[in-house]
């Protein structure tokens, strides 16, 4: 389940097979504390997975820093990514499950991407440039999927517009002005017709 409130958000995720609360918990939390973060979330979570095939107890410890700013923003809020990394992989367990870092989104969790592994991870500027274009492109995707959701709204508006009639004062007034004045030329030419037909009875 995603962590936060931001959309956009790096996760920098370990496995370890030291229970996290005895000590790694304790340092986490006292290390985002000491620190003054450009990001506005920098968040810590563990949690004890299950047994592996081999019957090893692995943790999982968890970093989440939200970067909802990164598009308007600065280059400096990969500091704050930086830091992490070089605090998360002294504590990683190499022969454990991947350790990795990937771009995760609230809304779409499904989507999320990895970028790279703690392990043998590429150069940095290759990350931050890898993140940004990740954060883009789920950005650009979000937009478009709104405005066709939007077009789509408008044109199933369009196509239900029919008169929809509210009894005000003894008379029907279509929701529709146009319809409304139609209606109303029609009405008259009806009952132009109706009293015709009548006297000519």
């Amino acid at each position: 389940m995603p962590l936060g409130s931001n959309e956009n958000q790096v996760v920098i995720e370990f496995f370890t097979t030291d229970n996290p609360a005895f000590e790694i918990q304790s340092k986490a939390k006292a290390f985002i504390a000491r620190h003054e973060w450009i990001s506005p979330e920098v968040i810590y979570n563990d949690q004890k997975e299950e047994l592996d095939e081999n019957g090893i107890q692995w943790y999982s410890v968890v970093f989440v820093i939200g970067i909802d700013h990164v598009p308007e923003g600065s280059r400096e809020w990969f500091a704050d990514v930086k830091r992490l990394l070089d605090f998360a992989k002294p504590l990683a367990n190499p022969i454990g499950p991947d350790s990795t870092i990937a771009v995760c989104f609230r809304s779409a969790p499904y989507m999320s991407e990895t970028i790279d592994f703690l392990d043998n991870p590429s150069s940095l500027e290759n990350i931050e440039g890898v993140i940004l274009d990740v954060v883009l492109k789920h950005k650009s995707e979000s937009q478009a999927h709104n405005r066709s959701l939007y077009g789509k709204l408008q044109n199933r508006n369009i196509r239900i517009a029919l008169p929809l009639l509210t009894l005000t004062g003894g008379v029907l007034w279509p929701v529709n002005h146009i319809l409304c004045r139609l209606m109303i030329v029609i009405s008259a030419v009806c009952l132009a017709a109706s009293i015709c037909f009548a006297f000519g009875k």
